[in-house]
């Protein structure tokens, strides 16, 4: 099918559904996503998405609970909200989608609006019209350098003519359904991008300072030799009482400063002493911070599966631990913040957490000894908790490819054992694993996305 018959198809579908409703909202979800509800809510509403790689217009049934500012929409609801939708329709068997509305003033004068929605690759527009005199646009260009796109003008529709592409429809749905379930998370990802920034600014922090006391710990380790220097020239004494420089085990030590040998011997001792002392401080200082690492690192891979609520709790433990500084945020108070998650799969529940807090009670709350426990093997991610004595190869297989999706990975092994085997760690989230199997992941077999979408709280 070409992308012109498409198109046409999914128009007329949606002209069948919509006419002679009216429109009584439009939210901006993101700065190129946009959805359109009427009168009739329970039909769904249309997004038109004006991203730059496969720009489009479909119905939808997602159910949207926010919207962002935008000068260009806030302008025309003025003059198209509440009025009433004539059509929609493909304009000059072109990626061009025309909706008509019949606005009816507080004088009762009439006016037709039409809203243009071109769909062309990197150069997306939506222009209103009256009379075909332009409105307002939201982008003041258009492919055509000879075509003005600029309010006050003629709206005129593109002269040239464009190869006509074939399109994988079967691909094209998908493709769509794809990008309208992950609207909000790419919502949630702006609106919270301080969040992350701040996670990755922790991490690159803890890196630099792991580096550098990495690099005071080599140089300790190589001071542990003045202990033997020390014991030699101590043992020594009378041969070298009166040098300033000692050839041991095929090394030469100066005592650059002259001092006695005994002195020097001591000096030796301390360095020693000293260089003891950094390695276990950096030894503690590295592994504090691996586990703040992490944990940060965790959080991060767990974003994408995120709603509101999660960010909101997240914001509430870094600031408890002294991360970041929360600034006052509206939170829900309905749901526990340390509740985890679960989805259900072939009638097995199979809970999951997104911070520290809800894996240490999903594990050590919730689960019983004999159900089973998930973890991305050698790596940070969720914990994941299977509500089974005695779950099938497939059930601990959707688990393992669970925890890989909530960790953004698509590929490794997971391990997995009963409760009864983990015990908590030195920190909260974290475990120690007594004995363990593990399964291998190298394709994922089921639409994991798909069952998020459902996921529910304890």
């Amino acid at each position: 099918m070409n992308s012109q018959n498409y198109l046409s198809k999914h128009i007329e579908n949606l002209d069948k559904i919509f006419k002679n409703t009216y429109l009584n909202h439009i939210h901006i979800l993101t700065n190129c996503d946009f959805e359109l509800t009427f009168s009739k809510s329970s039909l769904g509403g249309i997004i038109i998405s004006l991203n730059n790689d496969k720009p489009f217009i479909e119905l939808t049934k997602e159910k949207y609970l926010f919207t962002n500012q935008n000068s260009f929409f806030a302008r025309i609801k003025q003059k198209i909200l509440n009025s009433k939708l004539l059509s929609i329709e493909v304009i000059n068997n072109d990626n061009i989608v025309c909706f008509s509305f019949l606005k009816t003033t507080d004088t009762y004068d009439k006016i037709i609006y039409k809203l243009y929605v071109e769909l062309f690759k990197n150069n997306s527009n939506i222009i209103l019209t009256s009379n075909e005199i332009i409105i307002d646009t939201i982008h003041l260009k258009g492919f055509e350098t000879k075509r003005p796109i600029m309010p006050q003008t003629k709206y005129l529709l593109p002269t040239n003519e464009r190869t006509v592409k074939e399109i994988d429809e079967e691909k094209m749905d998908q493709f769509i359904s794809n990008y309208i379930s992950n609207i909000e998370t790419k919502y949630l990802d702006n609106k919270y991008s301080v969040l992350k920034k701040s996670i990755k600014s922790k991490i690159k922090s803890l890196n630099n300072k792991i580096e550098k006391v990495s690099n005071d710990k080599n140089e300790a380790i190589k001071n542990l030799k003045y202990r033997n220097v020390g014991d030699y020239l101590l043992t020594n004494y009378e041969d070298n009482k009166y040098l300033n420089k000692y050839e041991i085990d095929g090394e030469t030590y100066v005592n650059s400063t002259f001092l006695p040998l005994d002195q020097y011997i001591q000096r030796c001792y301390k360095i020693y002493k000293k260089a003891k002392q950094t390695i276990q401080i950096s030894e503690e200082y590295i592994n504090k911070s691996n586990i703040e690492k992490d944990y940060l690192e965790s959080i991060l891979s767990s974003l994408k599966v995120f709603k509101e609520e999660d960010y909101i709790e997240t914001f509430i433990e870094l600031d408890k631990l002294g991360y970041i500084k929360n600034k006052k945020t509206v939170r829900k108070k309905d749901i526990p913040s340390f509740k985890p998650y679960y989805v259900v799969f072939n009638n097995v529940k199979i809970g999951f957490g997104k911070n520290s807090t809800q894996n240490d009670y999903l594990t050590f709350k919730e689960a019983k000894k004999d159900y089973y426990f998930l973890h991305i093997f050698k790596d940070h991610g969720p914990h994941v908790v299977i509500f089974s004595s005695s779950p099938s190869n497939e059930i601990k297989e959707f688990a393992s490819e669970l925890a890989l999706y909530l960790s953004s990975s698509t590929v490794g092994e997971v391990l997995y054992t009963q409760i009864k085997n983990v015990k908590k760690g030195d920190v909260e989230g974290k475990v120690n694993i007594l004995k363990y199997e593990t399964f291998n992941i190298v394709k994922f077999k089921y639409d994991i996305a798909s069952y998020l979408l459902e996921a529910k709280r304890f």
